[in-house]
Order: C-alpha cells, then structure tokens, then sequence
C-alpha cells in the first residue's frame, strides 16, 4: 500500500522536528508541510491514488472507518507515541482520500 517508508506516523512525528504546524496530503503532490508560514513539499515522489486512499488506515478505528465511508469526510484527534496531538481532517476529493493536519502544541 504505502510505498517505502513513508507511513502517517513517520510523517506526523517529523512534524514535531521540523517545527511544522500542519501536513497537507494529495493526491499527485508529495507530501505538504507548512513550516514558519510557507509550504513546502518533502523530498518524495507525488502520493498516488492508492497511497491517499490507504495512508490513514492505521489511525482509523472500524467505527472511523465506518463514519468516514458513511459521510464522505471525518474530523478527529490523534496522539503520537511521542505526546504531540493532531487534528486530522479526511475528506474525499475525487473519490480519494486528502487530508489536513494540524499539530496541536502542548
């Protein structure tokens, strides 16, 4: 499904590092991170169809899941291993899944 090593958790977690308040996910672009006000795309191929679609799995409960496919977006919070929170908003686009996440600082 997810190519590499590029996984939700791996991303989240850099957000901490690279002082990053939100992620941007899409299908056709690498990954987003908006760092100090800018943009700016990781150094990785554009995320395919498949890759949107499946990216998320790991976070999403079966009843997520369910509410997602039911209504066609989601909002919810996540914790990292690591302390930080995130409010993750799914939303199908084209019938494929992109995202905004927005770090939320202790």
């Amino acid at each position: 499904m997810i190519s590499g090593s590029l996984t939700i958790q791996r991303l989240l977690g850099a957000m901490k590092r690279l002082d990053a308040s939100d992620l941007h996910i899409k299908v056709g672009l690498p990954p987003v991170y908006r760092i100090g006000g800018r943009l700016k795309h990781i150094d990785s191929p554009p995320l395919s169809e498949e890759e949107c679609d499946h990216l998320f799995d790991s976070l999403l409960t079966p009843a997520l899941r369910e509410r997602f496919e039911d209504v066609g977006n989601l909002d919810f919070a996540w914790h990292h291993p690591d302390g930080d929170r995130f409010r993750i908003d799914l939303f199908r686009s084209g019938n494929h899944i992109h995202a905004a996440v927005r770090r939320v600082k202790a």
